[in-house]
């Protein structure tokens, strides 16, 4: 247990799977649980032409759950993550 929590960060992918949908939705818990906590997310973007078809919307859709609920989102891409 702390008595001061400062920052949470959070590393996840935004193309789809685990990473884009549980990410925004634990985001969303803590930003509940800790709301003067600063959120700083490290999110990496799919490549270009991927496997999942759906990767474009999932990290779409994730990202406007994600720009609601923390502070900071730092964008890396796959290509030259």
């Amino acid at each position: 247990r702390s008595d001061r929590m400062a920052a949470f960060q959070l590393i996840h992918s935004l193309a789809g799977g685990t990473g884009s949908g549980l990410g925004a939705r634990v985001s969303e818990h803590l930003r509940e649980e800790y709301p003067n906590c600063f959120q700083l997310h490290s999110v990496v973007w799919p490549y270009t032409s991927g496997e999942v078809v759906v990767q474009n919307y999932n990290s779409v859709l994730s990202l406007s759950h994600l720009s609601d609920s923390s502070d900071a989102i730092i964008n890396l891409q796959n290509e030259e993550a």
